[in-house]
């Protein structure tokens, strides 16, 4: 069972002020809560006119449904591993 924002913040009311919390904070004229990072990063891609083609890096140590989030949308993701002197491993 998943839990959304709304249950996390207090109902609606809550999720409503966490929403204008990070507005107001931020500056921006507007702020979007979302019930998952998965979906979050799924916006980002549509709000940045994410393209077939586009390349996105990411780290090589995360959820599968990171890259699927931009993958979906036609970008490339590559498999890229660097060590810890940021040196490039072939995979």
């Amino acid at each position: 069972m998943g839990m959304s924002a709304i249950t996390f913040f207090d109902g609606q009311k809550g999720a409503d002020k966490f929403v204008t919390q990070v507005k107001d904070v931020s500056g921006l004229d507007i702020s979007i809560g979302s019930h998952s990072c998965t979906a979050a990063l799924e916006m980002s891609a549509i709000l940045i006119d994410l393209q077939p083609g586009d390349e996105v890096i990411m780290p090589s140590y995360t959820y599968v449904s990171t890259a699927n989030a931009f993958a979906l949308r036609g970008a490339n993701v590559p498999r890229l591993f660097f060590n810890s002197q940021n040196e490039l491993v072939p995979s």
